[in-house]
C-alpha cells in the first residue's frame, strides 16, 4: 500500500480510504478514535459516533496553515540586512523607473548607456532607502554608475 492511499478499517471491518497520509495524521491528531470517518474531501461519512463538523472544519484549517519557511541562505539574510526587505526595494526601484520612463527623454535623448545606467543607480538609491543607508558600497555604486556614463560623453 503507498503513502497515496493509506487505508483503515472501521470497526465493522469497512475499509475508509485517506487522500494521502498527511490528511491521516491530520485526521488522526484531532480524533484519533475515529479517524477512520473521514474521506478525501474532509466530510465526514455516516457511521456509528460520526465526527462533529467542527472536527472536520479545524483539519480543513490545519491543512490551510501554511508551513514553516524554509531557512534563510545566509547570504540573503546577510543582503536583507544592508540591502533591505527585496520586495520594499523592488517597490522604490520601480517606481523611480517608472517616472523615469515617462519623462520626454527617455525614449527620445537617453542612449541605452545612459538609461541602463539611470535604472542602475535607481536600484541603488531604493536600496539606500531600505536598507542601511550607511553603507558605503551603496553610495559608491551609485556614484559609479554616474562615471560610467561620464566617460562616454
Amino acid at each position: 500500500m503507498d503513502d497515496k492511499s493509506a487505508l483503515l478499517h472501521d470497526d465493522d471491518d469497512t475499509p475508509k480510504l485517506f487522500a494521502d497520509s498527511e490528511t491521516r495524521r491530520v485526521a488522526e491528531r484531532f480524533a484519533p478514535k475515529r479517524a477512520e470517518h473521514f474521506v478525501p474531501n474532509y466530510t465526514p461519512v455516516s457511521a456509528p459516533g460520526q465526527i462533529a463538523i467542527e472536527g472536520v472544519r479545524a483539519i480543513e484549517q490545519e491543512l490551510r496553515r501554511p508551513l514553516a519557511p524554509e531557512p534563510r541562505h545566509p547570504l540573503l539574510a546577510a543582503r536583507e540586512h544592508t540591502h533591505g526587505n527585496f520586495d520594499a526595494t523592488a517597490l522604490i526601484a520601480q517606481r523611480f523607473k517608472d517616472v523615469a520612463r515617462n519623462t520626454p527623454n527617455w525614449g527620445a535623448k537617453l542612449t541605452d548607456v545612459q538609461r541602463e545606467a539611470l535604472e542602475g543607480v535607481f536600484t541603488k538609491i531604493a536600496r539606500i532607502l531600505s536598507g542601511d543607508p550607511n553603507h558605503k558600497d551603496h553610495w559608491s555604486d551609485v556614484a559609479g554608475g554616474a562615471h560610467l556614463v561620464e566617460e562616454r560623453l
